[in-house]
């Protein structure tokens, strides 16, 4: 059984084309969950609506907003009690093509023809204008050219964005949950590093998804500003936290010292690097929940 997870939140003009798009893909979910972040806008009552229109739709509305990571650690933990066999994840800003899921689908078909068992497999990312979404730019694993690691379709990878993303159920048996804890950014990352770790995994080239982001640039810590310093924020620390927890202070030092250059070169005020330098910090003493499968 396959389940989509979307997670969304005041974006109700983009969640009904991504909807749209999903109910018109050639493969179709099983169930689509869509994890309301306690939006304010009149998402909650369309989901209701479309919920009587649609038998495959549940809606979970959130009390609270828990940020994109409580929100894909709820989506994914829902999927998982309903017992899907995958679970596809994306944005409530994220398009599919006609053909995105059933090419997701197909190579996982075809890596288990092979004996391969993923934990994760991932779409080419675009944005408006057809070219490639630096936001969602997946890593490549270290031994990616090496065997079998590379075909004409397939790419392995270290880790991906929540944008497409199709997670296997033995996958989230071993590994766990997403950081609900993180709130926001980089839960992504770290959740699909601790799956690749333990599966191999996948870029599906022959999969496309286009990302509706207002605009199609790099990350850089020279956009931080008094609106979005506080995504900045949890991102450093969560990002700090995550090579401190898995590689240990030594290697949390040296990124450390990397980050601080790259806010030299990237001109970062001074008001702004104190606060990356204490959510930098703050990642010694931040214990997040890694939750476990039942």
């Amino acid at each position: 059984m396959l389940i989509a997870v979307i997670v969304t939140y005041n974006r109700l003009d983009q969640l009904r084309i991504a909807l749209n798009a999903l109910f018109k893909s050639q493969y179709q979910p099983d169930r689509v969950i869509v994890v309301n972040n306690c939006s304010t806008d009149l998402t909650s009552s369309w989901l209701l609506e479309q919920q009587d229109i649609l038998p495959s739709l549940l809606v979970v509305n959130l009390g609270q907003n828990l940020g994109g990571a409580g929100g894909f650690n709820v989506g994914i933990k829902t999927a998982y009690e309903l017992g899907a066999d995958y679970v596809w994840v994306s944005d409530d800003d994220a398009y599919v093509h006609v053909d995105s899921l059933g090419a997701l689908i197909r190579a996982n078909d075809m890596l288990h023809k092979q004996q391969v068992i993923s934990g994760f497999l991932c779409s080419k990312i675009i944005w408006r204008d057809g070219n490639s979404c630096y936001l969602n730019q997946p890593v490549v694993s270290d031994d990616w050219l090496e065997g079998n690691n590379i075909s004409s379709s397939l790419i392995k990878l270290q880790s991906c964005s929540f944008v497409s993303c199709l997670v296997s159920r033995t996958a989230i048996e071993r590994v766990g949950f997403p950081i609900a804890d993180f709130f926001i950014w980089y839960d992504d990352t770290e959740y699909t590093q601790r799956i690749s770790s333990q599966f191999p995994s996948y870029l599906v080239l022959d999969s496309v998804v286009r990302h509706d982001c207002p605009e199609n640039q790099k990350f850089s810590l020279s956009a931080i500003n008094a609106m979005n310093s506080w995504k900045y924020y949890y991102g450093a620390r969560n990002s700090a936290w995550v090579v401190y927890h898995n590689k240990g202070v030594v290697a949390w030092c040296v990124f450390i010292l990397r980050q601080l250059k790259v806010m030299h070169q990237e001109q970062v005020s001074l008001k702004y690097s104190w606060g990356l330098i204490r959510s930098y910090l703050k990642a010694l003493l931040f214990k997040p929940k890694i939750e476990a499968s039942k």
